[in-house]
């Protein structure tokens, strides 16, 4: 199945919401693939909505 989400990913709060309707439609989330924007490569327990570590 694919489901796709409409948000503002430079708006942490619109970023929020996506996640929390996902995770109420399919009980979890797997897979994301977000296609916006730059990636500052790392570790993912140590990214921040700044792009900056912990």
């Amino acid at each position: 199945m694919i489901f796709g989400c409409v948000a503002n990913v430079s708006v942490e709060e619109e970023v929020k919401g996506m996640i929390e309707t996902v995770v109420k439609t399919f009980g979890g989330l797997d897979v994301m693939v977000a296609n916006a924007g730059i990636c500052p490569c790392g570790p993912l327990n140590v990214a921040t909505s700044l792009g900056k570590s912990i």
